[in-house]
C-alpha cells in the first residue's frame, strides 16, 4: 500500500510538472489545416490512398487494409495532425512492438514537418502547445483514463476486442474526439468484421475504406505482386494482401478455439521513458 501511495504521488507530481495543454481552438485548427496542406502536397511523398485517408474528415472511420502498404506510417501522421489541432491522439495497437513503431513514425513526421517537441518517450510525444500523441499496446487496464481522439490499430487481432472496445471508446466522449478503427482482416465472428461490413446496419455513422495490395500498387506502391504471390498459397495471399476474411470451416481448430487459448499474461506495460 505504501509503495502504491508513493507511485501515485510521483505520478501526480509528474502531471503537475507538465505544461498546461491548450484546448482545441481556431488557432490550433488553422495550424492543423496548414500542416494538412503541407503533407497533401506531392513533394511530401504520400501515395494517393494515404492522402485520401488524411482527407477523410469523418468522425468515425473504419479501414480494412492489406499488409505492408504503409498504413501504419500514415496512421501515425494522422494522429500527429490531430494533436496539432489541440486534441490528444490515443493510439492502441495489438502489440507493444507495434505501439513503439507508431510513436517512432510520429516522431519522424514531427521532425520532417519542423514541429517543436516538449517531450518524447517510448509511449508519448508532446507538442509545444501540450497536446500529445499517446501510443499504448492493447491492454484494457491501461487504456482507460485518457481523453482525445482514438485509433484502434490492427483491431481484428486484439485479444478480447469487445472488452477493449468498451474500455477504449469512451476516450472520445468528453472532448468529442474522432474514432478510427483499422486492421488487416481476420475471421467473420469479430467486432471488426461488424464495423467494416455492417451486415446488420448497426454502425451507419462510419465511413469505410478498403485497400488491397493491388489498390496500393495501382496507385504507385513499388511492389512486384507476381513475385510476392509466388511466396504464398492462394488462400494465404488473399487473406494477407487482398482483404479476404478467414474461413475456418476446413481448419482443424476453429478461430474461437484458438482465441480461447490467447491471453494478455505476457503483456508488459510500464510508464518508463
Amino acid at each position: 500500500t505504501k509503495s502504491l501511495e508513493r507511485l501515485d504521488k510521483a505520478a501526480a507530481a509528474e502531471r503537475r510538472a507538465q505544461p498546461p495543454k491548450k484546448r482545441a481552438g481556431p488557432k490550433n485548427a488553422a495550424a492543423r489545416a496548414a500542416l494538412l496542406a503541407q503533407v497533401l502536397a506531392p513533394e511530401f511523398g504520400l501515395y494517393p490512398y494515404q492522402r485520401a485517408f488524411l482527407e477523410d474528415a469523418g468522425r468515425f472511420r473504419a479501414v480494412l487494409k492489406s499488409r505492408q502498404i504503409g498504413f501504419s506510417y500514415v496512421l501515425a501522421l494522422d494522429a500527429l495532425l490531430e494533436a496539432s489541432g489541440g486534441r490528444d491522439a490515443v493510439i492502441v495497437s495489438a502489440s507493444q512492438d507495434q505501439a513503439d513503431l507508431l510513436i517512432g513514425y510520429a516522431q519522424r513526421h514531427a521532425e520532417k514537418l519542423g514541429l517543436e517537441l516538449l517531450a518524447l518517450s517510448r509511449s508519448e510525444l508532446v507538442l509545444d502547445h501540450g497536446a500529445k500523441v499517446i501510443s499504448r499496446p492493447a491492454n484494457v487496464r491501461t487504456v482507460q483514463g485518457f481523453s482525445g481522439s482514438l485509433y484502434l490499430d490492427e483491431f481484428a487481432w486484439m485479444p478480447d476486442a469487445r472488452k477493449m472496445w468498451e474500455a477504449a471508446v469512451p476516450v472520445i466522449v468528453a472532448v468529442k474526439g474522432r474514432l478510427t478503427v483499422c486492421s488487416t482482416p481476420y475471421d467473420q465472428g469479430i467486432l471488426f468484421y461488424q464495423l467494416v461490413e455492417d451486415p446488420e446496419h448497426r454502425y451507419p455513422q462510419f465511413s469505410r475504406a478498403r485497400l488491397t495490395l493491388s489498390d496500393a500498387v495501382a496507385q504507385g506502391l513499388p511492389v512486384d505482386e507476381a513475385e510476392l504471390r509466388g511466396l504464398f498459397d492462394s488462400d494465404a495471399y488473399q487473406r494477407l494482401f487482398q482483404n479476404a476474411w478467414f474461413d475456418d470451416a476446413e481448419s482443424y481448430f476453429t478461430c474461437d478455439e484458438v482465441k480461447a487459448c490467447v491471453g494478455d499474461c505476457l503483456n508488459v506495460t510500464t510508464g518508463a521513458a
